[in-house]
């Protein structure tokens, strides 16, 4: 169960710490402002928190850990029920950021 939450939670959070190269503005992540480097929809990255529900639920999809039902044998034989969901809902998480996120972001002048 903590792996099919945590999982996509911790996921996101790598591809999204990858993908700024782990340079962070510690004083930017408080206190921004539109057009600033962190800046997001009312304060909520809303593709990150889809893409997390996604992982969690093709996670389900897969198995249920709750019943320990599998749900399509061949996807966890071969990888687990968590590792397909959470690199599916990072590559989705990827093409998000790109098209929505970046777009409305500027860079920091660290990176």
């Amino acid at each position: 169960i903590f792996g099919t939450i945590g999982g996509g939670i911790i996921c996101i959070w790598v591809t999204d710490s990858l993908m700024r190269r782990f340079k962070y503005d510690m004083w930017m992540l408080y206190h921004t402002g539109e057009k600033d480097p962190y800046y997001y929809y009312r304060g909520f990255n809303l593709c990150a928190w889809f893409c997390i529900a996604l992982c969690f639920t093709l996670s389900f999809m897969i198995a249920n850990p709750l019943s320990g039902s599998i749900h399509i044998p061949v996807i966890y034989n071969l990888f687990g029920q968590t590792l397909p969901a959470c690199v599916t809902s990072s590559v989705l998480y990827v093409i998000l950021f790109k098209l929505f996120i970046a777009p409305k972001q500027k860079r920091c002048e660290s990176y």
